[in-house]
């Protein structure tokens, strides 16, 4: 009988695992897949190739911590309160820019060979060979992938303070009034799921009763009172016990709480989803139009420094991270410090680990810098729509703070030919409103 029960439990608990096993897995391929396609979209298909290629079996451990990581950032980004890192910090992360695929990809691009094929015939008499690292000072434009990564986050700070502040110069009248209902967003306190959708008015309707439920209550008791003063009555004596003091301000709090719902319904859900998972396509677009412009544009061209040509170089590559005796990233740099003619020590190997960070590996100095334009385009974009927000902004608080309050004589009209709202019950209360 135990052993029977037991049994079941086993094959209960094993089937539940490798359903769980096997959801988990199917959403860790389709998030790593949607980042490889989102690294090939900001990057280009040269640097892709170079660094992940279609043989996710060469691809190292940073790669796969990284991939899944890229769209969770990305939707994370468009909903307030979720600390994940944003665009372009996800896309610019440095690893691509350290440690290539130590594989051979396909003619007519950069190279980086294992040990084996370094070997090779190929290796000595059709291609260049240069050092992976570099062994002299490299040039600062356009910017690595490093210091995008850097530079960024302090620009999307200071880019979000301005916009706060432009926000509040779009939504402000003359004489300090802005327009009813217009203005930046308060905190969010709590989101209401209704992807089935529903009656979005009753909802708010029902939230907006129970923030008026103590102001209510509050003004009950005030008459109370007042009636007691009227009648000559003592708090605290008689029948009765003494009424609660009320608290100023609740209902004014409990309103606030109220106007800072969101709802999320399946449209909202699908603009947040499909907005935030479109920006590398987004970049990629701007990046292309900017490339475009370019050949128009002198200064425009130094600006991208772009090499549209500079992937179908033929180039090797060298780098000793996978041979045994190599020692790994410290042996790269203490070789790259010899090469250069410095003493290996504290001052030899920063230098050269500095210029490896700050730089990147030298196929990032001899290729196409497709990173940058992609990351100025998609900069350029996000200015544009901010600034077309600011435009909506002020002409609807310019719209609502024009509109003016007439009082009409009702007599004569028949109620019944108005739209007019009858309270909506909650509580015992008329509190809330209805379609009538």
């Amino acid at each position: 009988m135990w052993s029977c029960l037991c049994s079941r439990k086993i094959v209960t608990v094993t089937g539940i695992g490798a359903l769980t096993i096997a959801c988990v897995g199917g959403v860790y391929v389709l998030l790593s897949s949607y980042g490889a396609f989102a690294l090939r979209e900001f990057y280009g298909p040269a640097y892709y190739d170079l660094h992940l290629g279609d043989d996710a079996g060469a691809w190292q451990w940073q790669v796969w911590l990284a991939l899944p990581l890229i769209p969770l950032s990305l939707v994370s980004a468009r909903i307030p309160g979720l600390p994940l890192p944003s665009l372009p910090t996800a896309l610019l992360l440095p690893w691509p820019s350290l440690f290539p695929t130590p594989a051979l990809t396909a003619a007519g691009t950069s190279y980086a060979l294992t040990p084996a094929a370094r070997s090779s015939p190929i290796s000595s008499t059709l291609l260049r060979r240069t050092s992976l690292w570099p062994l002299h000072p490299a040039p600062l434009w356009p910017p690595s992938p490093t210091l995008l990564c850097t530079v960024m986050p302090i620009i999307g700070g200071l880019y979000g303070r301005l916009v706060k502040r432009l926000e509040k110069v779009a939504i402000d009248i003359e004489g300090g009034q802005s327009g009813v209902g217009v203005g930046m967003p308060e905190p969010v306190r709590r989101f209401v799921w209704a992807l089935g959708g529903g009656d979005a008015a009753a909802e708010v309707r029902i939230d907006i009763a129970r923030a008026e439920a103590p102001a209510a209550g509050q003004a009950g008791g005030d008459a109370a009172a007042a009636e007691q003063a009227q009648a000559g009555a003592v708090p605290g004596e008689g029948a009765g016990e003494a009424q609660p003091q009320p608290q100023p301000g609740l209902g004014e709090e409990e309103g606030e709480a109220a106007a800072r719902i969101v709802r999320v319904t399946g449209a909202s859900l699908g603009r947040v989803l499909g907005g935030a998972l479109a920006l590398p396509t987004i970049a990629r677009l701007a990046g292309a139009l900017l490339l475009r412009l370019s050949h128009y544009s002198p200064i425009l061209s130094r600006i991208l420094a772009a090499r549209p040509d500079a992937s179908t170089v033929a180039t090797v590559y060298e780098w000793d991270f996978g041979t045994t005796n190599s020692g790994g990233v410290i042996g790269a740099i203490q070789r790259a410090a010899r090469k250069e003619g410095l003493k290996f020590g504290a001052g030899g190997a920063l230098m050269v680990f500095g210029r490896m960070l700050a730089f990147g590996h030298r196929a990032w100095m001899d290729g196409d810098p497709v990173w940058w334009r992609n990351a100025l385009g998609l900069g350029l974009f996000v200015v544009a729509k901010d600034a077309l927000r600011l435009l909506h902004l002020r002409l609807a608080a310019l719209e609502l703070a024009s509109r003016r309050l007439k009082d009409r004589d009702f007599a004569g009209i028949d109620p019944a030919e108005l739209d007019l709202v009858r309270p909506w019950p909650v509580q015992g209360r008329g509190i809330g409103v209805a379609r009538a």
